[in-house]
């Protein structure tokens, strides 16, 4: 079992029992994730990060949160509409969402230089670099344990519109 595997677990996420392969459109620290889970995460808890870089936009403990993962299921939170969503908003074009967070952020990773950016619609600085590599990323998720359900669990979706 790999880290993201055991880290994707430990927020709840139920895994596939079986896997299929990426699509070659998904870059590959993307694919590296998004394979772990395949389905859409949405956390039934609050799933908070520290950033290994400030942005000014955390809460009073210094964190931001990660609400959905995207998935490769067609539907709302397919990783593909949320990538042609974050191009409607004249992103930086290196940018790849791989999830999304509150008030209708991004979560990217940078095809230039592999880090983990948080877009931002309507700011003046639209993108911060809030983590050197996904995996740091993945690493500093954790489970909110004051607003926490006291329920270790998270829904993987399929929706089909």
């Amino acid at each position: 079992m790999n880290n993201i595997e055991k880290k994707l677990i430990e927020l709840g996420v139920t895994l596939p029992k079986q896997k299929i392969s990426a699509p070659q459109s998904l870059p590959s620290e993307v694919a590296d994730l998004v394979m772990n889970y395949q389905h859409s995460v949405l956390f039934d808890n609050e799933i908070i990060f520290n950033p290994q870089y400030i942005t000014g936009l955390e809460g009073t403990l210094g964190e931001l949160s990660l609400d959905v993962l995207w998935g490769l299921e067609d539907g709302k939170f397919n990783i593909f509409k949320a990538n042609k969503s974050l191009n409607h908003l004249e992103a930086d074009k290196t940018l790849f969402s791989i999830g999304g967070s509150i008030g209708g952020n991004h979560i990217c990773l940078s095809i230039r230089n592999k880090c983990i950016y948080l877009f931002v619609n309507d700011s003046d600085n639209e993108y911060y670099k809030i983590f050197d590599t996904i995996t740091i990323f993945i690493d500093s998720l954790k489970i909110n344990d004051v607003t926490s359900n006291k329920k270790n669990h998270a829904k993987s979706v399929k929706l089909n519109f």
